[in-house]
């Protein structure tokens, strides 16, 4: 972790976090990629992707995995999801997880979080012996793709991943697992 990353904290999110998960993950979304769609797709996108009640579900479902980092002030800075693949890979296993997220807010980018947040949640992952760890990432998210290159994941496939109609070139990551 980097010196400023180990001032934060990392921890299990729990159902109090759901409000703060939607905002900080809508908030995020649309400072990063909002300038690429129209309103309407927008919206749909964060309805579906960022409600509240999203969170509820993750956060009440064994099978996945959320991770909180917290500012020393206690401000949520970033978050990671992990839980059963729902991507289009090739010969899906029983057991494959994937890397659903991994949110960073603005003013704590470039602080180590993103790897302090993918660390852990490899750790939990692999901890369960899936066939197949995948993660979606953005085409033109190159800082996204060099870190997750760190860590074992390689470019599999290319899909069209929707926001509301509109359709962006995404790539599907696969790490391979031991065994």
């Amino acid at each position: 972790m980097s010196e400023t990353g180990k001032d934060f904290s990392i921890r299990q999110a729990d159902p109090k976090d759901a409000d703060a998960l939607a905002q900080l993950g809508a908030r995020t979304f649309d400072e990063t990629f909002g300038h690429l769609y129209s309103t309407e797709n927008l919206e749909s996108f964060q309805r579906e992707n960022h409600d509240r009640q999203v969170y509820d579900r993750l956060l009440a479902s064994d099978d996945c995995h959320v991770l909180v980092a917290e500012a020393p002030d206690g401000a949520m800075a970033g978050y990671a999801v992990a839980g059963p693949c729902g991507l289009p890979v090739d010969d899906p296993g029983p057991n494959d997880i994937e890397i659903k997220r991994l949110y960073v807010d603005r003013p704590y980018q470039n602080a180590g979080l993103g790897k302090a947040l993918l660390e852990p949640l490899l750790e939990w992952c692999e901890a369960r012996a899936p066939s197949g760890l995948y993660l979606s990432v953005y085409a033109h998210n190159h800082g996204a793709q060099r870190l997750y290159r760190r860590y074992g994941f390689d470019k599999v496939k290319e899909y069209e991943f929707l926001v509301g109609e509109h359709r962006d070139p995404e790539f599907i990551f696969r790490k391979k697992m031991e065994g």
